[in-house]
């Protein structure tokens, strides 16, 4: 289970570096707004979802460890 907890943190950790990198350099670039109008036009809400509903299906599943 741990390591289904980790993969799941890594992916999220992955996901929302990335779009904080992707939309700073759209930013620096100069045009952000077709940065913006691919984020709102593609599969991004979905995937968070995803992402949200896996997390908070581990946290259902998970057990209380023993100390």
């Amino acid at each position: 289970m741990k390591s289904f907890r980790f993969a799941t943190a890594l992916v999220g950790f992955v996901l929302m570096a990335g779009g904080y990198f992707a939309s700073q350099a759209a930013y620096f670039n100069g045009d952000p707004a077709p940065y913006y109008r691919s984020v709102n036009q593609s599969s991004i809400p979905m995937l968070s979802l995803v992402v949200l509903a896996g997390g908070l299906f581990l946290v259902v599943l998970s057990k209380p460890e023993a100390e």
